[in-house]
C-alpha cells in the first residue's frame, strides 16, 4: 500500500485516512476538491469536483497515478 500513498503524494494529494487496507488522498482544485480512495489490491475511486467518479480495478501505483494525474491536469486549468 506504500507504494499506492507515495504514487498520489508525488502528485501534490494529501493522505487524510489510512486503514489497514485502505487510504484516502486528496487535493483541493479550483473547481473543488478531487479525492482518492484506495487499496491495498490496487482498486480506486477518483471522485471528482462535478461529482462524477471514475473507478479502477487491479491497477498498478503507475496506472493509478497516470489516472488521476489525468484528472488533476484537466481540473487544475
Amino acid at each position: 500500500m506504500e507504494k499506492y500513498m507515495k504514487a498520489l503524494e508525488n502528485l501534490g494529494l494529501t493522505i487524510t485516512e489510512k486503514n489497514d487496507r485502505t487510504f484516502t488522498a486528496e487535493i483541493e482544485t479550483p473547481s473543488g476538491k478531487l479525492e482518492v480512495f484506495c487499496g491495498d489490491n490496487g482498486c480506486a475511486k477518483i471522485c471528482k469536483p462535478n461529482g462524477t467518479r471514475k473507478w479502477l480495478y487491479e491497477k498498478s501505483p503507475a496506472q493509478i497515478r497516470q489516472a488521476v494525474n489525468q484528472s488533476l491536469e484537466f481540473w487544475m486549468q
